[in-house]
């Protein structure tokens, strides 16, 4: 049941907004697009499994913003991109706390009404397309709060070299409603890196409500990472990703995520151009009480298109997850070929997974095949090595981390590698 409290923090934080013009007129409709679909409830497929009475209980309020120290921020920047750093406090984008200096000279990086003053006929178009078409109450809430957002748009032919990371900082102190919202357009033949990170200074228990707006144009090619492994407990995340990919790109999204009191990741990928192909992978490591929920539609709206959705999980003590992915095959979309896997894995008996992959298929010349697995480590394998004078212990580690493999080495920065290598020893 949704509390007077939390009906209460989103008004506030909905008349709090201090954007002006043409975005406060694409905020406005949102918020009412919002209130028209209303808050969603477990009764409702995709939140079926979502903790939401944790964060309809928790008392929150507007975002207040705090900016940290350059040193506070430095300390979590990745090696390969002190250069090319955007760094988001409490939600909004800072442009003096992030550094753009390796990053090409035609590569657009603005605040987010900044943009639509630049770029008004294309963000504009976008924005109005997704608050008449978007199903998700929390992804029209985030259109409708979201404070200082950021737009990257990479003209045609602009490689960049140097991996971005997105940092994103929480600061404040009060449990706050924050709605960082990002929008990443590729030109044809553009490439680029991301990496998305989040770091707290406190443990308070944020709700932190997140779009990423994803366009490429054709021949483009985006490797998106989202890396929240390391975050708190506590911490209320929703993720959504809104995607369309045209002729001959490439969007590949690999996610690292340990959970938390509401952690839900929403992917909407739309293939509107011959020779699309959209790689989706995720892994969770799920400890204590904490909590991942996956929601996938991946569509198929033209031919010649592929899509891979590989998401895996491993749970332990009293957690739980949960997968539901689907594959729509418009009837125009022939010879697609789409794939889709959630595997886990169950280290104790009160760890709870539930998982809905399906397919809908409207074509007659497709391959498409979708599945599920949930069971232990493999008693074999870890007798093999238990033989070869290798600890339990040590064992254990080996295959967990054998079965993380085929998503930690879709992350395409080296270092990362060791990252989530540590982050598997650690579990």
């Amino acid at each position: 049941m949704v509390t007077e409290g939390f009906r209460k923090a989103i008004d506030t934080a909905f008349e709090r907004t201090t954007s002006q013009g043409a975005m406060k007129r694409l905020r406005k409709k949102a918020w009412d697009r919002f209130n028209a679909i209303g808050l969603p409830t477990r009764k409702q497929g995709p939140y079926q499994y979502v903790p939401l009475r944790r964060l309809y209980a928790a008392e929150l309020l507007p975002v207040t913003i705090s900016p940290p120290s350059q040193a506070i921020v430095d300390e979590h920047i990745l090696s390969e991109c002190r250069k090319s750093c955007l760094v988001f406090v409490n939600g909004c984008y800072n442009p003096s706390l992030s550094n753009v200096e390796a990053l090409p000279k035609k590569a657009v990086i603005l605040p987010l009404s900044d943009a639509l003053r630049s770029y008004g006929p294309f963000l504009d178009k976008r924005m109005k397309e997704s608050v008449k078409e978007e199903r998700d109450s929390f992804a029209m809430l985030n259109a409708a709060l979201h404070d200082s957002g950021l737009f990257v748009y990479l003209p045609p032919n602009v490689v960049i070299k140097d991996p971005i990371q997105i940092h994103h900082v929480v600061t404040a102190e009060s449990p706050s409603i924050m709605a960082p919202r990002i929008h990443l357009s590729l030109g044809v033949h553009a490439e680029a890196r991301v990496f998305s990170t989040l770091h707290h200074t406190n443990n308070t228990n944020h709700w932190i409500n997140q779009l990423f707006d994803i366009s490429l144009e054709e021949n483009a090619h985006l490797h998106i990472c989202y890396n929240t492994a390391r975050t708190a407990s506590n911490l209320m995340l929703f993720s959504f990703m809104r995607a369309t990919i045209k002729a001959s790109s490439v969007l590949s999204s690999v996610s690292l995520n340990s959970g938390g009191s509401a952690i839900r990741e929403d992917y909407h990928v739309r293939l509107i151009g011959s020779g699309a192909q959209a790689l989706l992978h995720g892994a969770c490591m799920l400890q204590g009480k904490n909590q991942m929920h996956t929601n996938v539609l991946m569509e198929h709206v033209a031919p010649n298109c592929s899509s891979t959705q590989l998401f895996k999980s491993i749970l332990r003590d009293q957690t739980r997850s949960s997968f539901e992915g689907k594959i729509y095959i418009h009837k125009e979309a022939q010879k697609t070929d789409a794939y889709q896997l959630n595997a886990n894995i169950l280290l104790s008996d009160t760890a709870i997974v539930d998982s809905k992959p399906n397919l809908e298929i409207f074509a007659d010349d497709v391959k498409a095949s979708h599945g599920c697995t949930i069971g232990q480590l493999d008693e074999e394998q870890l007798f093999y090595l238990l033989t070869r004078g290798i600890s339990k212990e040590a064992a254990n580690k080996l295959l967990l981390y054998g079965f993380c493999t085929d998503v930690v080495e879709k992350i395409p920065l080296a270092s990362q590698h060791e990252t989530a290598l540590e982050w598997v020893d650690s579990y």
